[in-house]
């Protein structure tokens, strides 16, 4: 089980404890990430598990679930840096969508949801080569899976993991959840 040691918080958002990083009334504005340091060039092929919540979202509201990168900070930070691989989730006029994007070649994909929140869901975010999938699964045992979609990018080894990161653009729609239980199957 990872535990997240470093963070920045600029709308006091966050909550962190062993397993779980709340972030409450998160802000497209805000500069805020928490995530863990593993070293350079610590995640090559990998294979991480996650769980996430999303209780509530404004439309427009957005927030990071899961980022392996070298540039630690937000989703923009990565945009900027042309880094890493990242799960996200926005609310798009009234609906969920999580994406998936290699921020290396800027590939992503998009998995569609209904309504403005999404119950305690299952995720595999998985790179072998230059493919990159996330699984979505509606079950613990990771057997039921609701959707999956992949990107192609880059292979370059990177050290971050991140369990949230807000957007870090104009805007005060917020999103309200929780990301938990990481785990690192394979790396």
């Amino acid at each position: 089980m990872t535990t997240f040691d470093d963070s920045n918080d600029s709308g006091s958002d966050f909550t962190i404890t062993a397993k779980t990083c709340e972030f409450d009334t998160m802000e497209r504005v805000a500069n805020s990430y928490v995530f863990k340091d593993y070293t350079a060039s610590y995640f090559d092929d990998f294979e991480i598990e996650f769980e996430a919540e999303i209780e509530a979202s404004d439309t427009d509201g957005q927030a990071v679930l899961c980022l392996v990168s070298n540039t630690a900070g937000t989703k923009q930070d990565q945009f900027n840096a042309n880094d890493g691989i990242w799960v996200a989730i926005y609310n798009s006029s009234g609906n969920l969508v999580i994406e998936i994007v290699d921020g290396s070649n800027v590939d992503n994909d998009q998995i569609n949801l209904s309504g403005t929140t999404m119950p305690l869901r299952y995720f595999t975010l998985k790179r072998v080569g230059t493919t990159t999938t996330v699984y979505l699964y509606s079950d613990s045992a990771r057997t039921s899976l609701i959707n999956s979609k992949s990107v192609t990018g880059s292979t370059v080894a990177m050290r971050y993991l991140h369990c949230v990161a807000s957007r870090e653009v104009s805007g005060t729609e917020d999103i309200t959840g929780y990301t938990q239980n990481f785990e690192i199957v394979s790396n």
